[in-house]
């Protein structure tokens, strides 16, 4: 079992890395996605105005 121990600790701390990676692009897409909502809203009444005319 002691050979193992190392082991453990790699798959942890990769694991660990991969949620903290996996977070970061979670963040990231949600404030890039976020900005890309809030400029077609600013931009929405110039479509209107396109679908209007």
């Amino acid at each position: 079992m002691p050979q193992l121990a190392p082991m453990n600790w790699i798959f942890l701390l990769l694991f660990f890395w991969s949620n903290v990676f996996c977070l970061g692009v979670c963040v990231w897409w949600v404030k890039s996605s976020s900005y890309s909502f809030l400029s077609k809203s600013v931009s929405w009444p110039f479509y209107f105005k396109k679908w209007v005319w």
